[in-house]
């Protein structure tokens, strides 16, 4: 990671209540959709509107090498601090979504990973 990088922060104003808001609208949008589903979008609303990740994780790709271990570390920081504000909210029972989502990042940079390194054989 160059020195210039970005730190990630987290700011905002995000409650227990903002998160059911956002999570009843996606389920409303989405009919068809199981429960799951809201919850997991109104973490990545939360993501979006309380944490500049998008931009760090711009800029980290931007540096053409491989990153997938930086992109862990910053994954792996968003996690927590969700784990804190589940826990803060009382809403302990969705702190599993950041589970779910690091999971499907790890598995992304490992297949990535798989696919670079049979390149180079």
């Amino acid at each position: 990671m160059s020195e210039e990088m970005i730190v990630l922060e987290f700011e905002g104003s995000w409650t227990a209540n903002t998160f059911f808001q956002v999570a009843n609208r996606i389920a409303e949008e989405n009919p068809q959709r199981p429960k799951a589903y809201s919850y997991y979008g109104a973490f990545h609303a939360w993501k979006r509107e309380t944490s500049n990740f998008s931009e760090v994780t711009k800029e980290l790709f931007s540096e053409g090498q491989d990153v997938a271990e930086d992109y862990m570390l910053v994954v792996d920081a968003v996690c927590g601090v969700w784990r804190l504000f589940c826990s803060e909210e009382q809403i302990p029972e969705h702190a599993a979504l950041a589970d779910r989502w690091y999971n499907t990042e790890r598995a992304k940079c490992s297949s990535y990973s798989e696919r670079k390194a049979a390149k180079l054989k």
